[in-house]
């Protein structure tokens, strides 16, 4: 049976079954902790004695090893260092050589900007406007529109890259979504709903097709596009941004489809912003009133055989009435855009002719003025007898 001996540099540390004792030149130490000191056990197996001064000669070796080792990188190091700068001198002229500038370069100098893509960018709308205010802040632009063409000038403004883009058509977004992914390193800052349909014709009057046309383009491609293109967005934690209409609020008439379907994309907006919040993904919809557009000179014309045929004059002053006061699309552009690229932009911004009276009607809960306004303003209440059927 071996003896076990411990041993500090203090032997009063040690207590209860272990005995200090002084070590001899045959020891073997194995430190251990006696409560805050450390100390050793002593074996006296002499087989044990010699593994462990075996290990020990191979330790020592290895600290020599290292100790030239490191003796020789400080003599290799000055040369180590001139070689260096000679692979550094020549390395520009190879690379260029080897690595000549591609668009791809271009693409990611390009692509350290904010990303903003814009639907409805037609030459004269608010898309259009919108493009070129983003492009002035140094945004990199993705313009698009069902045809390039209607674009204009606006292919040609620095910093836009035109894109042809059906928001009706998934295939359309698909192809967008894979360019624009492949471009940027998969990320989209802004991605801007702004496209739109309207078109004007009494309630009852209105088909099922046109009302399915409105929805398609003013709700449905909405609901499509961000489904194929949240992925960019989160990816960099950006927002998306409606071009909303206070007709989501106001039952004018001859618009009620436009209404509705303006009504369904304000609830979806707001929805949504709850939806991506945890992704840090911001929503701001855009209360848009009378901007002079090509939209705002849209009027209305009635079937010969329509019910309301004997107030389409009426109805259209009406339209002239309310439009007077429109706001200039790049008026409305900047105002938007300042707010739009705030780190943290308001949800709801309210821009345009008449938008004030809108809001402070809504924010007043006064909805029974707009019956009576709208049926005054365009010939509506007077109670006409019914008409024969032919």
């Amino acid at each position: 049976m071996h003896e076990v001996i411990a041993s500090a540099a203090n032997p009063n540390i040690l207590q209860g079954r272990v005995r200090a004792k002084p070590i001899s030149d045959s020891s073997i130490f194995i430190p251990v902790a006696t409560g805050s000191s450390a100390g050793f056990i002593l074996f006296g197996n002499t087989l044990l004695a010699h593994v462990v001064k075996t290990l020990l000669g191979i330790d020592q070796a290895l600290k020599r090893s290292i100790l030239s080792f490191r003796r020789s990188k400080k003599e290799l190091f000055p040369l180590t260092r001139s070689i260096n700068r000679d692979i550094r001198s020549i390395t520009p002229s190879l690379s260029h050589r080897l690595h000549p500038k591609s668009t791809t370069d271009n693409l990611s100098i390009t692509m350290a900007k904010p990303i903003v893509l814009i639907t409805g960018c037609t030459k004269g709308s608010i898309g259009y406007s919108l493009a070129k205010e983003f492009a002035a802040r140094d945004y990199h632009v993705y313009a698009s529109s069902r045809r390039i063409v209607t674009m204009g000038d606006l292919v040609d403004v620095p910093n836009v890259t035109a894109l042809a883009l059906d928001v009706t058509d998934r295939d359309s977004l698909l192809a967008a979504h894979t360019q624009i992914s492949r471009e940027t390193g998969g990320r989209l800052d802004i991605l801007y709903h702004n496209a739109g349909y309207r078109s004007l014709a009494m309630a009852i009057e209105t088909s099922s097709r046109e009302a399915f046309k409105m929805f398609n383009a003013n709700f449905f491609g909405i609901v499509e596009m961000n489904a194929i293109f949240a992925d960019l967005v989160i990816a960099a934690r950006g927002k998306i941004v409606f071009t909303g209409s206070v007709s989501g609020y106001t039952p004018h008439p001859s618009q009620s489809v436009y209404n509705s379907s303006k009504s369904a994309v304000a609830l979806y907006a707001r929805t949504l912003r709850i939806e991506m919040k945890p992704f840090g993904v911001r929503v701001v919809f855009v209360q848009t009133a009378a901007v002079s557009t090509g939209m705002s000179t849209d009027r209305v014309v009635l079937a010969p055989n329509s019910f309301y045929k004997y107030l389409e004059s009426k109805i259209n002053a009406a339209w002239t009435d309310l439009e007077g006061d429109t706001l200039e699309p790049a008026v409305y552009a900047r105002t938007v855009v300042a707010k739009v690229v705030k780190a943290t932009p308001p949800n709801t911004i309210w821009c345009g002719g008449g938008a004030f009276t809108v809001w402070a009607v809504e924010s007043l809960g006064a909805h029974w003025l707009y019956p009576l306004a709208f049926s005054k303003m365009f010939g509506l209440n007077d109670v006409v007898p019914p008409r024969k059927l032919e």
